[in-house]
């Protein structure tokens, strides 16, 4: 599966979520913990190459951390954008949305994870014949 930094990123607290829940059987629990073992990877790539766009940007406090200068915020944000928009390629067999029924996700939730889950309820829509 083919997925932006940016949706990783967003759905990281949803996955931590799922994995949290008592309510997963074995089989989902693993598929899950395996995609966001490989997820951590490209997030921790991510927050490095933030941090390098912090310092690029910023300048160090009294306190000796570095904050994004303001007048820099837009530079900062339009690079860090566009490291968002890159794509990286996970493996991960979508799950049905069942078996991940009793984790307590609100439908926000489950908006962020459409790529991993497919609705196992609802049969497929048949397009009707045109004459």
């Amino acid at each position: 599966m083919i997925v932006t930094l940016y949706q990783l990123k967003t759905m990281e607290p949803v996955l931590s979520k799922i994995l949290k829940s008592d309510a997963l059987g074995v089989k989902t629990a693993y598929r899950f913990s395996k995609f966001l073992k490989r997820a951590s990877k490209e997030l921790q790539d991510l927050e490095e190459a933030r941090q390098k766009l912090v310092i690029k940007y910023g300048a160090t406090d009294a306190d000796g951390s570095v904050q994004v200068v303001e007048a820099m915020m837009p530079s900062f944000m339009k690079d860090y954008e566009e490291v968002l928009k890159e794509e990286t390629e996970i493996s991960f067999q979508p799950v049905p949305v069942s078996s991940i029924d009793g984790v307590g996700l609100t439908p926000g939730d489950l908006i962020l994870l459409e790529n991993l889950i497919w609705d196992d309820e609802v049969p497929e829509m048949v397009e009707p014949a045109v004459e």
